[in-house]
């Protein structure tokens, strides 16, 4: 399962020349580092097929949004801005990593971080270091505006046909002097080719490692699924105790309006028996007053008689 020319070309720089396979790697150990070590695919085994660069696309914009970006723009400013060793010798085109990380850029949503930080800050928080990896993969996907989803068939399906199933179970059609009539007869032996044999090999090395790949994918699938089972359990039980809350926020604010209106009657009844309070010591000592002047003017006229007689 070999990787498409469209996804060969993607990654590959329009500027390189494509020899012979024997040129290509002739020149590439010629120029590789002496230091790293050149592995080889064994010649049994099948091709790997190239990766899915949306994935690699929408986790590096989901993690840093400006730095990838300012590196899509100006590749060498912002390599020789962090410091990266060895910034000067890279050949990198701008323009070609634009044009080839467009169809990319529009299959995504805006990053809020534009709006919230800046590179440096960027690459100093932690906030990822703290987050579960489902929260990072849903965080990051959540920004996938595609029509199609992010997951799917990681390779093509295999181009060469699977050979056919030699009949080893069909009775020969002459007859042998092997053959008993007590003894079941034994199919004649008919090798495969060499080359429907690597044809075939290579074709079930390529679906044993897809079904590695899907089991993985479906692990993974269902540990999403328990945490947004048990995350929606949280919310319904953070809900549950909000409207809890609530409910006894609502009592509490119910029995103090009924409180305050009973001190208000208190305070207004209060008021009243205050003001009648004051009325009858008013209407007392006017009485009070009254009667003392009666009895002056009565003590008057006593002593007027008194003194006539």
């Amino acid at each position: 399962a070999s990787s498409t020319k469209a996804q060969r070309d993607l990654v590959t720089d329009d500027r390189v020349r494509r020899g012979s396979d024997s040129d290509a790697d002739t020149d590439h150990e010629d120029d590789s580092d002496p230091t790293w070590q050149t592995l080889r695919a064994l010649p049994d085994m099948p091709e790997s097929s190239a990766p899915e660069l949306l994935h690699y696309f929408t986790y590096l914009y989901g993690l840093y949004p400006l730095n990838f970006m300012s590196y899509v723009r100006k590749p060498r400013k912002y390599l020789k801005n962090i410091d990266f060793p060895g910034a000067d010798e890279f050949d990198l085109d701008q323009t070609v990593i634009r044009s080839r990380t467009e169809q990319f850029q529009r299959v995504h949503f805006l990053h809020p971080s534009f709006f919230l930080t800046t590179v440096e800050e960027e690459l100093s928080e932690n906030r990822w270091l703290k987050a579960e990896p489902s929260e990072v993969i849903a965080e990051c996907h959540g920004l996938y505006a595609g029509e199609h989803p992010i997951f799917k068939n990681p390779a093509p399906p295999p181009t060469t046909k699977l050979p056919a199933v030699p009949n080893f179970l069909a009775p020969s059609s002459e007859p042998s002097h092997l053959d008993s009539p007590t003894l079941p007869r034994h199919p004649p032996e008919s090798p495969m080719e060499p080359a429907a044999d690597t044809a075939f090999s290579k074709d079930l090395s390529y679906l044993q490692r897809e079904l590695m790949l899907l089991r993985n994918e479906l692990t993974f699938e269902r540990y999403l699924k328990q945490q947004h089972v048990a995350a929606i359990g949280q919310l319904k039980r953070n809900h549950i105790k909000a409207v809890t809350v609530e409910a006894e926020t609502a009592t509490l604010i119910n029995a103090n309006r009924a409180l305050q209106k009973k001190l208000s009657d208190s305070n207004k009844f209060n008021e009243k028996m205050q003001k009648e309070t004051q009325a009858r010591r008013t209407h007392t000592k006017q009485s009070e007053e009254q009667l003392m002047a009666k009895i002056r003017a009565l003590k008057s006229e006593l002593a007027d008689q008194e003194n006539l007689q």
